[in-house]
Order: C-alpha cells, then sequence, then structure tokens
C-alpha cells in the first residue's frame, strides 16, 4: 500500500495477488479516480474453493473491471453476482478495451503516468512479456506527450533477464 501512497496510480491491474484484494479498499479512499482492473485465466477447481476467481466475485464492489480470457471464467463470475458490465472477455493488450469511464484526460493535468509491475520473477507470471510490455507502454506514453516511469517490483530466477531487457531500452532511466 506504501507504493499506492507513494505513486498515486490512476489504475491497477491484479493478476492472482491477494494481497491486492486486501488493499483495494484503502487504495480507492486514497487514490481518485482510480480504475481497478483484475485479470483471470482459468477457473480453479472447487477443492480449492475456486481460488482467485471466487476472491475476484467476493470483492467485485471495489473491481470496475474483470478481465478474462474465456467465456467460461465469464459465466463463472456471472453466477457467482459479478454484473456482466463488469466482465471484459479479451486478451491483454489486444483486444480488451477499458471501461469508458477511463479517460487519460483524468490524469493530464500531472503529466505523468508510471506503470507497476508487483510480481513473482517466474515463468507463471510471465515477467519477460510485462517488462516488454511496460517498455512498450512507456514509448506509448511518450508520444503521448506524458512522462512515462515505471517500478518493476519482485524476486526470483527470471530477474536478471527483466534487468537485461530494461538496461537495453531507452527507458532505463525511467525504471525502478
Amino acid at each position: 500500500c506504501k507504493l499506492i501512497e507513494r505513486e498515486r496510480p490512476c489504475l491497477i491491474h491484479n493478476h492472482h495477488n491477494p494481497d491486492f484484494y486486501k488493499i483495494f479498499s484503502r487504495a480507492r479512499e486514497a487514490v481518485h479516480p482510480l480504475l481497478i482492473i483484475d485479470s483471470l485465466h482459468i477457473v480453479e477447481r472447487p477443492r480449492y474453493n475456486f481460488g482467485y476467481p471466487a476472491l475476484s466475485s467476493a470483492n467485485s464492489h471495489l473491481i470496475d473491471l474483470h478481465h478474462t480470457i474465456s467465456r467460461k471464467l465469464g459465466a463463472f463470475l456471472s453466477k457467482n453476482g459479478v454484473a456482466e458490465d463488469k466482465i471484459g472477455l479479451g486478451y491483454l493488450s489486444k483486444s480488451l478495451t477499458l471501461p469508458q469511464k477511463f479517460n487519460i484526460d483524468d490524469i493530464s493535468t500531472k503529466r505523468s503516468i508510471t506503470i507497476s509491475f508487483v510480481a513473482r520473477m517466474v515463468t507463471q507470471k510471465r515477467p519477460i512479456l510485462s517488462a516488454t510490455m511496460i517498455l512498450d507502454a512507456l514509448a506509448q506514453i511518450d508520444r503521448l506527450g506524458f512522462f512515462g516511469k515505471a517500478i518493476i517490483a519482485g524476486e526470483g530466477n527470471l530477474l536478471h533477464i527483466v534487468k537485461k531487457i530494461v538496461s537495453g531500452s531507452k527507458f532505463l532511466n525511467q525504471v525502478e
């Protein structure tokens, strides 16, 4: 939550981080406007209490968009009380569209955008793809006339590759 209080983000994208569900309420109180997206990719088994999809459904009142990559998962969320207009089907960065209430003009007075990626740096969290997408986003932010900054936090066996990707980019000084 210290990162949220320090950076005051306009968007939080959560993917399988149970600690984030615990801070969504405090984040909403601290930051305005704030868009919260939760990404899910599988319906988990009943023996695991349906895992992250169940957590996402239970916290839907704090989440603006539930990003899914399957109709089956969207149906699970809907069956568990998530409003249809809060379920977005699509691949992140390709076919997923943000809710109309999110507008970059809402943050234009800052003229800067910070992106944070907080995750274990291991294969299943796809930190190499995320680092590449973050650098692409920084380029887009730059083209829009904003100052972009990224914070990548986490430990794991792929951290050295993520650092190498960042160090080879023109945005090296804009990534913590």
